[in-house]
Parts: C-alpha cells; structure tokens; sequence
C-alpha cells in the first residue's frame, strides 16, 4: 500500500462529505412529518372576482399548474363536503388527485384536502381587500406516505412551491372581465 498523496486525501475527504451530506438530506425528509408552503400574493382582481377565478372549477384549467380538467364526483361545487378528481398532466406524465373541499366561504376563504397514493396535503387560502384588488393568502401543509415519496420530500416540495408561486403569477397577470 502506498503513501496517499495531499490531493488523494482531498479528494477522500470531499467524497466522505459529500455522502454525509446526502445522509442528512435523506435523514432530514424522512423524519419531517409536515411540509408547508405558505405564500402572499397580491392580485389585481376584487376579492368576489379572485375568488371565482380560485375556486371555480372551469377557472382553475385556465391558471393551476398541471391541472387539465376538475371532474366533479360527489356534490354541488361550493357545498363544503363535495369532492371532485383533478386531472394533472406535466412533464409527459398524467395524475389524478382526489379533492375534498372542507371549507367555503366566498369571497373570503376556501380550504380543500387533497391527496395522491403519495401524499395527502390541506390547501387553505384567504383574499382580503386592498387598494388595489386584493391580497391572496395561501397555505399547504402536507404529509408524505411512503419510502420514495418521504426520500424526496424535500425536492418535491421545492418544485411545488416553485410551480404554484408561476400559477399565481399568471393568475395575477390574467385579464379577467369586470362582473
């Protein structure tokens, strides 16, 4: 066995690191039972019209990253019980998410539990008025189930952030007509 050299011990100690480093992500998403995402956005629409463009199941196509079509399954839309089936569509893969609605109380708040075979996860948002149309609260917590989905929570939950931060940027930058 020979001597290692300075760089060859450099190397070795990066090497290690690095694997450390990727432990602690992994030991980090697997021990976090709760991932939330909480964002303010202000919106150039009356609280009443924010809330149908958020709610409204034909609105949400137009503005909601990935969403293709909302199906309603059991209900009448804004009847706090009802459930309907999103269809997602993004990067050549499709979905389905099960949608619960939990609470709906225009045109100050609405709250929904959604859930996947990988996740189950409560959407609450809130509108209040502002000079300038009105300022949109939105929450997520969610809980991931399983051993891929709970690995990756952590890039999971950049993505989505990411992702709902464009879709209510575009919500912002849409023309909605006047009631």
């Amino acid at each position: 066995m020979h001597k290692k050299e300075p760089w060859e011990w450099a190397i070795l100690a990066m090497l290690a690191l690095f694997a450390l480093a990727a432990l602690g992500v992994v030991a980090f998403s697997w021990s976090k039972e709760d991932w939330r995402i909480d964002l303010t956005v202000d919106l150039p629409l009356t609280p009443d019209q924010a809330f149908v463009a958020l709610a409204d199941a034909g609105h949400r196509v137009d503005w909601e990253y990935g969403v293709t079509l909302v199906a309603p399954l059991m209900g009448e839309d804004g009847t706090v019980g009802a459930t309907r089936l999103l269809y997602m569509r993004a990067n050549d893969r499709t979905w389905q998410i099960d949608e619960t609605l939990t609470g709906y109380a225009p045109p100050n708040s609405w709250s929904a539990e959604r859930s996947t075979d990988m996740w189950r996860t409560s959407v609450h948002w809130t509108l209040a008025q502002t000079a300038e149309g009105s300022r949109l609260h939105w929450q997520e917590t969610r809980q991931f189930s399983g051993l891929s989905p709970r690995l990756f929570a952590l890039f999971t939950m950049h993505q989505h952030k990411k992702r709902l931060e464009q879709s209510l940027q575009h919500l912002a930058a849409m023309h909605w007509p006047d009631d």
